[in-house]
């Protein structure tokens, strides 16, 4: 065991340096107590703010006083840190004066006594009336016999506001090992509840419709799956909710199957066991006013427990009279539904004929088609028809040609904070359900998210947001806070520099929203790891659109055994770390970026792989493939995912042209029953239109193929039905015959 670390006094501190017992305090932590590294990296992260507090202050680090450390917690607090994170950065605060103390270096701890704000308290989140009635109605074309357990279990827990543990606790008759049970004929379900007190709850016909058809599927008490009951099942033969593999049902499997069964109803919020509690008690409190029966119902032992669902009720209330009392409105109408939420809004009104891409769920309005109104820049707007027909909730950008996007086309949505943290949890939500290889994923992909404008890119424990539109720029604050709540990480980077934002009449803005760490970073990617930066790096430091085409291209040197590869616009090499993954003996990559190709060679070596099996040109790709062929080269496999050539309609003729020769060229230095796998990122060139650019350049090259697949983005980069602008990724495989 190393000796015990003492604190060595030191004068010197240069200008951004880590004080000298700073650093003694992290070898500490990392040598003696053994703290993990994401811990240590989290010390560092509040002794450099520790520090720079000290700095300002003019104060020597062993020489802060109680009060300082007051105002410092007073100044985080107003420039928007959660009082969470304020008590995260003081215990690290914390431990390093009680190291300082315990050799007599500092007389007292000025952290000891400090406390962080406290949190407000948060609601509890229940559904709306019209959600919880969606979500338990709902039926599935799941297999029966889940579906059957799943729909009483919601009934339970919605119906008689059934905590999960009781709920896991139920079994199917009474008896002396039973620690709840439902009683169908008296119509009541007995639970064992916090503090083992048992109480009754009532159980609806809903409920008692919903268990009988569960129990006729599940079998009667004393059978597991149909089968004979063994000792060791006995628990699970008792159990009136049990698994497929005929064991009682864990919470985990309970919110598994709540959450699968949020996103197939289509309600507006992930759902979880304790929101349908939650439910219950506030829609009860709504309709009856009766506290102390909402209080016996959840078996709360004080009712100030349950006061709770009053602060639920008084929204509920503030709502009814938002909507109906005159005098909650400037003009004296009353309004007709919850849309009066957004009364405040302005509107714009279309030219006859142009609702209908709007009535297709299209999500944007171009400048020609309003026929009057405004708004500031990301502001909401009401937008209607020529006849004043409701379409949808929109932000409206005065600079832009596409004028609006689309938020919402439910009129009573209401667009505010809880809007976003909804929209965010679906598109986070929807990503566990893709097959993902990566700890690098695209967690909100814009319009096709319902959040037009903006990207969001998780690497490892680090999220990189994009903010290219207006909308998404006003509320910036509130989807931050989503995503930090929705992913459970502390580290957002903005990389809003895209030349898009412009359109906006937006202005370049990167670094850190909240937190701060490296921006060099290392993504896992299948069987290989690739170098990225985020703050540098194109779009938010890496093609993840590519995750499945590069393993598919990984495949095909594999099985094809491909010598000579070429990677065309190879950008840090994706590709050809996949090729060589794939057992290339040598690959050729061509960019015109230095620190690309510096980044890819480093991504060769990072892999295992010997420089000597990687060659790097630093050169342009059209001049480099007349060259190639001049010298009569030729390759097994041929990788072009040149740039975007046509980021509009505007620009696909020029495009074609750009596409067209590459592809000539490609296709001429290609080995019968080689590859080429060709893409287009345009979204100005169609897919339709990139096959036949690709088959004219066959023909002029003389070469025919098979198209042996066709490729796009990688699944969490999804595109929608009703937009299909969302294809911007196209690619083919051709087989040279």
């Amino acid at each position: 065991m190393p000796a015990p670390h003492k604190p060595v006094l030191s004068p010197s501190e240069g200008p951004g340096e880590r004080h000298p017992l700073v650093e003694q305090y992290l070898e500490y932590v990392r040598v003696e107590k053994r703290l993990a590294q994401r811990t240590v990296e989290l010390y560092v992260l509040d002794l450099q703010k520790l520090q720079h507090y000290a700095a300002q202050a003019g104060v020597e680090l062993r020489a802060v006083r109680h009060p300082q450390v007051r105002r410092w917690v007073a100044q985080m607090h107003s420039g928007g840190r959660s009082g969470r994170g304020i008590a995260l950065i003081l215990s690290g605060w914390r431990g390093f004066y009680t190291w300082l103390g315990r050799d007599g270096l500092v007389a007292s701890n000025p952290v000891q006594d400090v406390r962080a704000p406290k949190a407000p308290k948060p609601l509890p989140k229940a559904l709306g009336v019209d959600d919880a009635v969606q979500f338990a109605d709902f039926q599935s074309d799941d297999d029966p016999w889940l579906e059957a357990r799943d729909s009483a279990m919601v009934e339970l827990l919605y119906g008689s506001g059934l905590r999960v543990a009781e709920l896991m606790g139920l079994d199917v008759e009474a008896s002396n090992a039973a620690l709840g049970w439902v009683d169908l004929q008296a119509a009541e379900a007995h639970v064992l509840g916090k503090g083992s007190k048992r109480r009754t709850v009532p159980v609806g016909k809903t409920a008692l419709a919903a268990l009988a058809r569960w129990l006729e599927l599940r079998g009667p008490m004393g059978t597991v799956l149909g089968g004979p009951v063994h000792a060791t099942q006995a628990d699970a033969a008792r159990a009136l909710f049990i698994g497929r593999k005929g064991t009682r049902l864990t919470a985990q499997s309970i919110w598994q199957r709540l959450q699968r069964r949020s996103l197939l109803s289509g309600v507006s919020t992930p759902v979880h066991p304790h929101m349908l509690r939650h439910s219950f008690a506030s829609h009860l409190l709504q309709s009856s006013g009766d506290l102390r029966a909402v209080q016996e119902l959840l078996g709360h032992a004080n009712i100030s427990t349950t006061q709770v669902y009053t602060r639920l009720d008084f929204q509920h209330l503030a709502k009814a009279y938002d909507a109906a009392h005159p005098r909650a409105h400037a003009k004296g109408k009353p309004k007709a539904s919850r849309s009066s939420d957004n009364r405040r809004m302005k509107m714009i009104r279309l030219r006859a004929g142009k609702e209908r891409s709007l009535l297709r769920r299209h999500p944007w309005i171009f400048e020609s088609a309003i026929a009057k109104g405004s708004g500031d820049s990301g502001e909401t707007v009401r937008v209607e028809s020529a006849e004043g027909q409701f379409l949808g909730w929109a932000a409206f950008s005065p600079t832009s040609k596409i004028r609006a996007r689309m938020w919402s086309f439910d009129e009573a949505q209401r667009i505010d904070e809880e809007f976003f943290q909804s929209r965010i949890a679906k598109a986070v939500q929807a990503r566990s359900r893709f097959d993902i290889q990566s700890d690098g994923a695209r967690l909100v992909h814009g319009e096709s998210d319902g959040l037009p404008g903006l990207i969001v890119d998780r690497y490892g424990d680090t999220l990189v947001a994009q903010f290219t539109s207006a909308g998404v720029e006003r509320w910036k604050e509130a989807i931050c806070h989503a995503l930090l709540a929705q992913t459970g990480l502390s580290k957002l980077y903005e990389r809003s520099d895209a030349s898009s934002r412009t359109l906006e009449g937006l202005s370049e803005q990167t670094g850190w929203l909240h937190g701060e760490g490296a921006t060099d970073l290392v993504l896992q990617e299948h069987d290989w790891k690739l170098h990225l930066s985020i703050a540098t790096g194109h779009k938010t430091g890496f093609y993840l659109d590519q995750r499945d085409s590069r393993a598919k291209f990984a495949a095909y040197t594999k099985r094809l055994q491909f010598q000579r590869v070429l990677n065309c616009f190879c950008y840090t090499g994706g590709f050809t770390v996949a090729a060589l993954s794939g057992g290339a003996a040598h690959v050729t990559s061509i960019d015109s970026s230095a620190p690309a190709l510096a980044l890819g060679a480093a991504n060769v070596a990072l892999n295992g792989f010997e420089a000597s099996r990687a060659t790097w040109m630093d050169a342009d790709v059209n001049a480099s493939l007349r060259q190639f062929g001049n010298e009569g080269r030729t390759f097994d496999a041929i990788v072009l995912d040149p740039p975007k050539f046509a980021p509009t309609v505007a620009h696909a003729d020029r495009a074609a042209r750009a596409y067209k020769d590459i592809n000539r060229l490609a296709f001429k230095l290609l080995e019968p029953g080689g590859l080429l796998f060709t893409y287009s990122c345009s979204g100005g060139v169609s897919g339709d239109l990139f096959h036949k650019i690709v088959a004219g350049a066959g023909a002029d090259a003389g070469v025919d193929g098979f198209i042996t697949e066709r490729m796009g983005g990688a699944p969490d980069h999804p595109m929608t039905i009703a937009f299909p602008e969302g294809e911007y990724l196209k690619g083919l495989v051709i087989m040279r015959r």
